[in-house]
């Protein structure tokens, strides 16, 4: 955490500009590294009242540092305000008292001190990147990516700056930069678990998932303990394909944290690949019973009863999602696919189109709406959104089956025919596809196209 870098170097105790011999003890004492010894010499000055006024200042800065090392920031702050009354040209008096309201979770006066720090000393050791994290709990990440940008300049080789600037950049989601610091920050200390764990990560989000998984196993040997770094290897692994392992990794996890969210949702997400749906619903159902009001983890589970032909409990499961998120697009667009297959195309198409304008480049958000435009009979409404679909996704089975139904309708046999084979040339990604492509491979057969065997099987 950056905060414990920020008041170790605020907590510097100054000695006086001048003292008098029988004063020397005291100020010893006040000027000392032991938090009770700065403290106590602190006080005996402050009470005698027989220094300059410059030392005055000095000795409540230093108390306010010995209160600051025993974790009492409200006195470290009264201190510090005492301290800049008497002398406000002092930019570690502002630099410490920011540090207390960081621990304070003040981070907005923390902010106001920092600044105030950089317009009396410009280059203060480590300002740029106090005030960088300060920030980041905010959250303003362009403010504190330029205030990192500073930090590296003058220390380029800090790997923890380098971490966090990393992770200022994939909050911006500029992951090339994000995995540019974390590449440096693993070259700069080999060692460093948290630097391979944010580099695999990075590297997934760009779906370099061999990559990310080698990263992972190197964060994993240096840390093997960490659930979190098994949770985001067995997610690069099931996105290889690779779901037994991902779910031996898992189960690591799950020994390691029971109740990790992500990991019981990676787990069931890995079943449902292998088509287990009674493991994916118990993991899914764990992950609800533990986050409630995770949008995420119930509109995992309402996509999961989908695949179950369960549909009233899908439906039920986006509601609950839409209650708490009423613009998340995923839910719209799933409930919108519910209630087509209830019958219920007018309200289905309002929820597409409330998805399709959330979610404009979203493949399925435009395979749903084009799916109930040709159940409504509105065909070139529904041609246009799968042309859309598979634009952005060109290898959406279901998409290609259903626009072959399409061309049907408005009587364009050959084009028909070009979709439907293309469909079952791809491989499924969920039990719709199946579905599709079954149906693809009848409609051939009635146009009297032959069918492989092989083709008309599933590959998902």
């Amino acid at each position: 955490m950056r905060l414990a870098a920020a008041i170790v170097l605020a907590s510097l105790a100054l000695a006086p500009t001048f003292a008098r011999a029988d004063s020397d003890s005291d100020w010893n004492d006040c000027a000392s590294d032991d938090a009770d010894r700065i403290i106590l010499g602190c006080d005996r000055i402050i009470a005698e009242g027989n220094e300059r006024k410059v030392n005055f200042a000095i000795a409540y800065y230093n108390r306010g540092v010995g209160y600051q090392k025993k974790g009492d920031h409200q006195k470290a702050i009264a201190d510090f305000n005492r301290s800049i009354k008497i002398n406000a040209t002092d930019p570690k008096a502002f630099r410490a008292r920011g540090s207390s309201y960081v621990e304070l979770g003040d981070y907005e006066r923390a902010i106001s001190d920092y600044t105030e720090t950089i317009r009396l000393k410009p280059d203060f050791e480590g300002i740029y990147y106090d005030r960088g994290w300060a920030y980041v709990q905010l959250p303003d990440y362009p403010r504190a990516l330029n205030d990192y940008n500073r930090a590296v300049e003058a220390d380029p080789d800090n790997v923890q700056l380098l971490i966090d600037r990393g992770n200022a950049y994939a909050e911006l989601g500029d992951i090339k930069h994000a995995l540019d610091d974390f590449e440096k920050s693993v070259a700069l200390k080999p060692d460093y678990a948290l630097g391979h764990a944010n580099r695999a990560w990075a590297l997934a989000q760009l779906d370099k998932h061999e990559g990310a998984v080698a990263a992972y196993d190197e964060a994993i040997k240096l840390d093997p303990q960490n659930p979190d770094n098994l949770n985001g290897r067995a997610y690069s692994l099931i996105k290889l394909g690779q779901y037994d392992g991902a779910i031996a990794d898992l189960n690591a996890a799950l020994k390691l944290k029971p109740d990790h969210v992500n990991a019981l949702r990676n787990r069931g997400w890995a079943y449902w690949l292998k088509n287990d749906f009674t493991r994916a619903l118990a993991d899914y159902d764990a992950a609800v019973k533990l986050a409630p009001e995770d949008p995420d983890t119930l509109a995992d589970r309402a996509a999961l009863y989908d695949d179950m032909s369960e549909t009233e409990k899908s439906i039920a499961d986006y509601e609950k999602v839409l209650a708490i998120a009423p613009n998340e697009g995923r839910a719209l667009n799933g409930r919108a696919w519910g209630l087509a297959q209830k019958g219920d195309l007018d309200q289905a198409l309002a929820d597409s189109d409330r998805a399709v304008s959330l979610l404009p480049e979203e493949p399925n958000a435009r395979h749903t709406r084009a799916w109930i435009h040709l159940a409504r009979g509105e065909v070139d409404p529904a041609l246009a959104d799968f042309d859309k679909a598979l634009a952005l996704d060109p290898d959406l089975a279901g998409a290609y089956a259903d626009r072959g139904r399409a061309y049907e309708a408005k009587g364009d046999k050959d084009k028909a025919i070009t979709d439907y084979e293309k469909a079952l040339s791809l491989a499924s990604r969920q039990a719709y596809d199946d579905k599709a492509k079954a149906e693809a491979a009848k409609r051939l057969k009635a146009l009297g196209v032959f069918v492989p065997a092989a083709n008309a099987a599933s590959s998902r």
